[in-house]
């Protein structure tokens, strides 16, 4: 709970890798949650009790991570006050990302966690629905009579059939979406911190990741840069691609494309020369490379794509917001073949 502007606890999370019997990683991570009671506070430092993470850490390898980046045991830590319903919207996305998302699976040996309370829950796993859908949800969707009535119905049963009773269960509004969301960037923020300190240390002062960029243009016609890197998880398990942004571009040429891209990196606290190795990108964009001090290579995919969308009278030049070379007979052939296509069941 708080008092005014007066913070009582900070939730902070283990993300030490687990280790199996024989002392190998397991690929999964502790994620235990720890709630630190406020001790004592001098000025904008507060001192958070720490006895809990310290007979955690036993061991001293276990490191922790809060909202906005890690988290030190050394007994003073200065942190920026921050919204209790935040925090808890942090936790709720957190522990249900970890134990009950799709596609979360943890070894049967590891340690029982809190699950957490049904509202909770129910509200997650709706928030879960609106950001990792491979349908697009609008959020209008919270607000669709239909939708609340068939929460309402799968909570209602779900509910009675575990507890042996009837409740209501929790819909999560537009309000309250805008909070989960926030909570959900927050982990994959926590996490891409991770990951990254844990490269950085293994490359040993080799820069390790490609980047990924592209320009487009939205529906509401506003041009937006898109950038991701590709790297190998430190488990060396998997092949990493991560979204780092999708902004405004209101100028394209290759030195603005250049300080976006940097601007980019620079709010997830990452050093464009420490990680970026190389880049890909369309081949009208490989100026932005020699821009970045990188070598110049074009992605043969971008290419092929755009013949194709050429041929078919998708990809047309303009001048001044007037086609110059529209080929409206191709574009009538895809329109026939996609209303064909349509109708076709399997």
């Amino acid at each position: 709970p708080t008092t005014g502007n007066k913070q009582k606890a900070r939730n902070v999370i283990c993300l030490c890798p687990l280790r199996d019997e024989h002392g190998e990683l397991t690929g999964d991570y502790c994620n235990e949650l720890f709630r630190l009671p406020v001790n004592s506070r001098s000025g904008s430092h507060t001192v958070y009790q720490t006895s809990k993470v310290s007979n955690h850490n036993k061991n001293g390898s276990h490191k922790y991570m809060y909202q906005h980046g890690p988290f030190s045991l050394s007994g003073e830590h200065a942190l920026s006050r921050v919204n209790r319903k935040r925090q808890l919207s942090l936790e709720s996305m957190l522990e249900f990302g970890v134990t009950e998302a799709v596609g979360a699976e943890r070894d049967a040996s590891a340690p029982a966690r809190k699950s957490l309370k049904s509202e909770d829950r129910q509200r997650a796993a709706q928030a879960h629905f609106y950001i990792y859908s491979t349908q697009v949800i609008s959020k209008e969707t919270l607000r669709d009579p239909m939708f609340i009535k068939l929460m309402q119905v799968m909570g209602t049963c779900k509910r009675a059939h575990r507890e042996g009773g009837v409740s209501e269960p929790a819909i999560l509004n537009v309000k309250k979406l805008y909070e989960f969301v926030e909570a959900e960037y927050a982990v994959f923020q926590q996490y891409l911190a991770l990951v990254m300190a844990r490269k950085i240390e293994m490359s040993r002062g080799a820069a390790f990741a490609q980047m990924v960029h592209d320009g487009g243009t939205l529906r509401n016609h506003w041009k937006h840069q898109a950038l991701g890197i590709q790297l190998v998880d430190p488990l060396w398990q998997a092949n990493l691609v991560i979204c780092l942004g999708l902004v405004p571009c209101l100028d394209g040429t290759a030195p603005a494309v250049a300080d976006i891209l940097r601007d980019v990196m620079h709010s997830h606290d990452l050093d464009f020369g420490t990680v970026i190795a190389s880049s890909m990108q369309d081949g009208a964009a490989v100026a932005v490379a020699s821009e970045l001090g990188l070598e110049k290579e074009s992605c043969l995919m971008h290419s092929a794509d755009k013949l194709g969308a050429a041929g078919i009278g998708d990809l047309v030049r303009s001048k001044n917001k007037v086609e110059i070379n529209p080929f409206s007979e191709g574009q009538a052939v895809m329109s026939t073949a996609t209303g064909i296509a349509t109708c076709v069941r399997i």
